[in-house]
């Protein structure tokens, strides 16, 4: 909608809505949240090891997924400023679910902080950050500020049932993460790819247990077999699988389509290769979870969906044409030499009108 046009309520319904949650998490963090004691924690060498891998997750959330849409050519800013908001939210906003769902919770009525809390935060950042690839264009910062809320909310509660309820072993997050965001919403990447892909064995150790190990895969040969059938599955299986048939007459950019095999394949290959239990025991473990996680995920989308076409909330009118509203302002025809190539062809006009002339 045209800034002109737009009413004091429309122009100001981010800035209300952003300030209302951060009080909100502020109250919240007052009341529940507290940082680790060092005297109970004392085994634990943050600087040395965990800390790294924070780093190197932080890394992926903010920089890597931050890029991963900016190849689009009229939506790359606004990209990367919509992954610093929802990434910042739902950070915050992931700790306290999580935090409310522990058991130290409804113990003490309190939760504490500390570094392997904030990195399981930036796990649930990639959950919402891989929803909003599909959507970069067609919502407002408002709406990506709900569908954030909401879907943080249902990937949570998701993350307990499936860990701590149900056991399912999900240790790089490939359930939880890559399957619960693909079906919640569509993603792409190109440029973001190569970081992402430098910085993924941290991702998945990150919220691993000390001690833990993942022993499924025995052998090199074991490991590089499941990389080709991965790659092989995302390169060449979106031209052929009819689901991405269904999504493209759905109205989903190419681009955003072509490459969900990226965030939905993990799943259906790293699931069965992990597990404790008996082959039989767990098999049934794991379809209760991917059942579980698909059923919210869809549900949770539809719902999410129609909250958001609320018309009382700011609405791109004209999705195809979004690079001409105000949240998205890089045309269509937008290069970064943009200045110096309008200089230079009206140089190229009065050249070529002098030469008429004369």
């Amino acid at each position: 909608m045209p800034a002109a046009t737009q009413t004091v309520w429309q122009r100001r319904q981010f800035s209300l809505f952003a300030l209302f949650f951060q009080m909100v998490f502020l109250v919240l963090f007052s009341l529940f949240c507290r940082y680790i004691d060092p005297l109970d924690d004392s085994k634990r060498i943050y600087s040395g090891t965990d800390y790294p891998l924070f780093q190197d997750v932080h890394l992926m959330i903010f920089v890597g997924f931050g890029f991963l849409m900016a190849f689009l050519k009229r939506y790359g800013f606004s990209a990367v400023s919509v992954n610093l908001l929802l990434s910042a939210f739902v950070i915050q906003w992931a700790m306290l679910l999580r935090g409310f769902l522990s058991k130290q919770f409804h113990d003490t009525g309190t939760f504490t902080l500390g570094v392997p809390e904030m990195m399981c935060a930036d796990a649930s950042c990639a959950v919402v950050l891989i929803t909003m690839g599909v959507l970069l264009g067609r919502m407002t910062p408002v709406q990506f500020l709900l569908l954030a809320f909401f879907e943080t909310s249902i990937s949570v509660l998701v993350d307990h049932i499936v860990v701590n309820i149900l056991h399912v072993n999900d240790g790089g997050r490939s359930l939880v993460v890559h399957a619960f965001g693909a079906y919640f919403g569509l993603a792409a990447a190109l440029v973001g790819t190569l970081l992402l892909w430098v910085f993924f064995p941290s991702f998945n150790a990150a919220v691993q247990e000390p001690g833990s190990a993942a022993n499924a895969v025995l052998y090199p040969s074991h490991a590089v077999a499941v990389g080709i059938c991965a790659s092989f599955v995302s390169v060449i299986g979106h031209a052929w699988l009819s689901v991405f048939s269904i999504i493209f007459a759905l109205g989903y950019e190419p681009e955003s389509y072509g490459k969900t095999l990226y965030h939905i394949y993990p799943y259906f290959e790293g699931g069965p290769m992990e597990g404790d239990r008996n082959r039989e025991t767990q098999a049934l473990y794991q379809l209760a979870g991917m059942g579980t996680t698909l059923a919210m995920a869809v549900f949770g989308g539809l719902i999410t969906g129609l909250i958001l076409q609320v018309r009382i909330l700011n609405q791109i009118d004209d999705p195809d044409g979004a690079h001409h509203d105000i949240n998205y302002y890089a045309q269509s025809e937008f290069n970064f030499l943009s200045k110096y190539q309008r200089a230079r062809e009206q140089e190229m006009l009065e050249r070529e009108r002098l030469h008429e002339i004369y």
